[in-house]
This record gives structure tokens, sequence and C-alpha cells, in this order.
């Protein structure tokens, strides 16, 4: 019965490693929020490759100086008041206004952003841990309730206790053998209750 031994500790551990994951992203999403940097979800395909629908960037605030082109910017948009936008600066125009462009778009933003409207510079990328909150604005219940089905499947696993049972206890004692008493109530002959 090793065999089955060691598939329980194999299971107890990977469960515990995808419970550690998801909570180490989560953890490295919403941290910089102490330092006053912003984390946004990416819902768009608008930054591929570089940036996946998602994956969450954190942008940690800038001097007006810092916004250079090439930097990619987290920015509220200009043409809906309730979006933000994480596009790439692509120029610095006369008036001070920054023309930026997603990675994967033919053309740049047509409107402009001011300075003073963003938030930040992108500094990490945290993959995949989006996800979750771009299903549930999308509306799409199945990968949302898988999710949540085998996160909470490997949080139960991850708490099972699989590496202090006795080895042995599910080899049959040598032929002839007694099992030695397993407390000292069983030792003394008592019944239990």
């Amino acid at each position: 019965m090793r065999s089955g031994r060691f598939l329980l500790i194999a299971g107890v551990a990977t469960a515990r490693a995808v419970v550690a994951l998801i909570l180490a992203l989560l953890f490295w999403a919403a941290a910089p929020v102490v330092l006053g940097w912003t984390p946004t979800t990416v819902m768009t395909a608008s930054m591929t490759p570089a940036i996946e629908v998602g994956d969450v960037v954190v942008a940690r605030p800038v001097p007006h100086e810092d916004l250079v082109p090439g930097r990619v910017v987290l920015a509220d948009d200009p043409d809906r008041a309730d979006r933000l936008r994480l596009h790439r600066i692509t120029e610095l125009r006369a008036d001070g206004r920054l023309v930026t462009k997603g990675d994967a778009n033919p053309s740049a933003d047509s409107s402009p952003l001011d300075p003073d409207a963003v938030k930040g510079v992108g500094m990490l990328r945290v993959p995949w841990v989006g996800l979750p909150v771009v299903w549930l604005h999308a509306g799409a219940v199945v990968p949302q309730a898988l999710f949540v089905a085998v996160f909470a499947a490997c949080a139960v696993v991850a708490l099972r206790r699989g590496d202090d049972e006795d080895p042995d206890a599910d080899d049959p004692p040598p032929h002839g053998e007694a099992q030695p008493p397993a407390t000292r109530r069983a030792a003394r002959g008592a019944v239990p209750l």
C-alpha cells in the first residue's frame, strides 16, 4: 500500500502548491496598493503579447517628466469616463499631451492623454490572477464555477494531514505477530465508550 501513501502525499503537496501559488499571485497583485500603486485587471487584448487578458498590471505613480515614449501607462480613458486605458506612449505632443497605442492595435488611440490623467507607469505584471474578474465581467459562469470548485477542492485537500500518518498503517502485521496497541487505553484493555 505504499503507492497509495505516495499518491496521498503527492496529492496533498500538489494541492498545497496550487493554493500557495494562487495566494502568492493575489498578494503580488494587491500588496502594492499599500505603496499607493494602482492595480488593474486587463480586460482586452490590445496590449498582447506583452500583456494578456486576465493579467493584473500594477502602475506606480511617476512625475510628468518620466512619461516618455515606450512606457506603458495607466490613465483615465478620455473616451470612456468610467474606464482606464493601459497603453504604451508612442509620442509626446508639443502641447504636452501623450499619444498612446495598444501594442496589438493597428493605429494610435484617437484621443491623446493629458499627463494629469495618468495614474502611473506599469511596473509589475501578475499573470492570470485577474481571469476570474474577466469571467465575472463577461458573465462566463462555467469557467468561474470551475475555478471556484477547483480552488475549494485544493484548499480542502491542502488542509489534509497526509504526511504524519503511520507509513506502515496500511500494511498488515507480519504473520504471527500481534499489532501493538495504538493508545494506552487500548493497552490497558479499556473499552471505548
